[in-house]
């Protein structure tokens, strides 16, 4: 697949966690469940908080990236540099952008017992 074509695939199949491997097969997992979903808003908080006060990025929320092995891979949570941001192109902004975040946080379920 194409990154459009990947990107068309992914909109139509929003409640669906979609990845290209490197090697070009297509991932699908189910969407988290409420236990994972609830951790990865409180990260994305806390990264968030502490992203506006530093100043030097953004963070992202379950944001496909393209990365240069040619895989696209999501990430629960992510930031990246405003150097990075700066290089967007208008396609990136609106599809998976062509780079690698700075930082991932990946969380995944489901936990055992009280385990995170």
């Amino acid at each position: 697949m194409t990154d459009e074509e990947l990107l068309v695939f992914c909109e139509r199949n929003e409640v669906l966690w979609i990845e290209r491997e490197v090697n070009g097969d297509i991932s699908i997992k189910p969407i988290p469940g409420c236990l994972v979903s609830g951790i990865s808003a409180d990260v994305l908080v806390d990264l968030s908080q502490w992203s506006d006060s530093d100043g030097r990025g953004e963070v992202f929320s379950n944001t496909g990236f393209s990365l240069p092995d040619g895989s696209m891979l999501g990430a629960s949570v992510a930031w990246l540099s405003n150097d990075k941001l700066s290089r967007f192109t208008e396609e990136d902004r609106k599809g998976f952008p062509h780079v690698s975040p700075d930082f991932v946080v990946e969380i995944d379920g489901p936990f055992g017992s009280g385990a995170v």
